[in-house]
C-alpha cells in the first residue's frame, strides 16, 4: 500500500517482481485512478480492492 496519489515503480518492486515470478504486481493507492505503470505493474486506488481480489478469484486457474 503507498500512501500516495502519485504512484511509481521502485526498484523494490522490480526485484520482488522478479524474485517472486509475479505475472503481476498491483500497487494499491488512496487515490481514485487506476492504471499501468509499466507492463507488469498497475496502480489500483484502495476503493477498488474488493472488485480486484473477486476477479482474481474468478480468474485464478
Amino acid at each position: 500500500m503507498k500512501h500516495t496519489d502519485v504512484v511509481s515503480v521502485t526498484k523494490s518492486m522490480r526485484i520482488a517482481t522478479q524474485d517472486l515470478d509475479l505475472a503481476h504486481l498491483f500497487v494499491v493507492h488512496p487515490g481514485t485512478a487506476a492504471h499501468a505503470l509499466d507492463d507488469r505493474v498497475s496502480a489500483q486506488p484502495s476503493a477498488d480492492l474488493p472488485s480486484l481480489a473477486a476477479d482474481r478469484r474468478l480468474h485464478a486457474d
